[in-house]
Parts: C-alpha cells; sequence; structure tokens
C-alpha cells in the first residue's frame, strides 16, 4: 500500500514539474524570442539607388522605419514604389531597415542584408558588403527590407550592421520601437 502512495505522490510532482517547466517556455516564448529573424526586400539598388538623393557618407549607414515619420525620412533615398510600399506597413506588428553601404567612387555590386538575428535587446543585421566592378562612377548602394511579427513593440533595440560572422559591428543605432 505504502508503494502505491509513493507511486502516485512521485507521479504528482512529475506531472507538476513538467507543467511548470512547460509555462516557463511559453512565457520564455512570449517575451523574449530569439534567433533568426524574417524579412522581405522592398527594393534594393547598387549604384546611386532609385531617387534624387543618395547616402552621401563614406560609412554605411542605417535607417530605421518605425512609424509614419520615418517613411519621409525614407522616402529621399528611395523610389516611389518602396515609399509607397512603406506607407502600408503596419507598423503596430512591422517596421523596415534601410541599410546603407556607403558611398563610393566605383561601382558595388552585391550588397544585400543576409540575415537579421534578434539578440533580446540587439538586431545583429548580416551583410554581403559587395564588390568592387572596377569601373569608375558614384555609387551609394542601400538595401531596404520589412520585418514582422518580430515581437519588439515598445522596446529599445540597438540595430548592429555587421559585415560578416567574425567582424565588428560597421555601424549600431538605437531605436525605440513604438
Amino acid at each position: 500500500m505504502k508503494k502505491i502512495n509513493r507511486f502516485w505522490r512521485l507521479a504528482a510532482v512529475l506531472v507538476g514539474l513538467i507543467l511548470l517547466l512547460l509555462g516557463a517556455v511559453g512565457v520564455y516564448q512570449a517575451s523574449g524570442r530569439r534567433g533568426e529573424l524574417r524579412f522581405s526586400t522592398l527594393e534594393q539598388a547598387g549604384s546611386l539607388g532609385r531617387s534624387e538623393e543618395y547616402w552621401q557618407q563614406r560609412q554605411p549607414g542605417l535607417l530605421i522605419v518605425a512609424n509614419r515619420d520615418d517613411v519621409t525620412k525614407a522616402s529621399r533615398f528611395v523610389s516611389d514604389q518602396a515609399t509607397q510600399a512603406l506607407s502600408r506597413l503596419y507598423f503596430r506588428n512591422c517596421f523596415a531597415i534601410l541599410a546603407f553601404r556607403g558611398w563610393h567612387s566605383t561601382i558595388l555590386e552585391g550588397f544585400q542584408i543576409e540575415r537579421l538575428i534578434d539578440q533580446g535587446d540587439v538586431i545583429a543585421i548580416y551583410a554581403e558588403p559587395g564588390k568592387r566592378t572596377g569601373q569608375d562612377a558614384i555609387s551609394s548602394p542601400y538595401h531596404l527590407i520589412n520585418v514582422c511579427g518580430a515581437g519588439k513593440r515598445g522596446q529599445t533595440i540597438t540595430f548592429s550592421l555587421y559585415f560578416g560572422e567574425d567582424q565588428a559591428a560597421v555601424v549600431s543605432v538605437s531605436r525605440t520601437l513604438p
């Protein structure tokens, strides 16, 4: 009789621990999702872009588009079509990243964002820096992406751009997402 009572007590404790673990995993997933983030390209340009203005700094740059005012800022650098796509974003669940490679006196091809990694309060942006073609011309490549469902609303996030997994960040920007 005592063995049966011990068995049921042990089973109840184990079931309780399993339920506790499942609850902890659910809270972790809801509050601090980490790992690779999905994104889609809205526009990508290899030379001067598709607008009248371009990123004129030699250093890479980031512009985080998280509200309607940011759309106006981004519209200076991207096409009308990309501006319209940004205007249609649902900013309660989505934001966009406009990554600039920097101004160069030769054409660069292949600059593009390849991966986004959510590290809690940091989003690491890994990009292919592109290659020089040897042609002399002003270039200021950029890649515009949108990210939805990252679960970062109301948080201050540092966005860091890297040109390789083992390299230091080339630029970082902190932003509170509405």
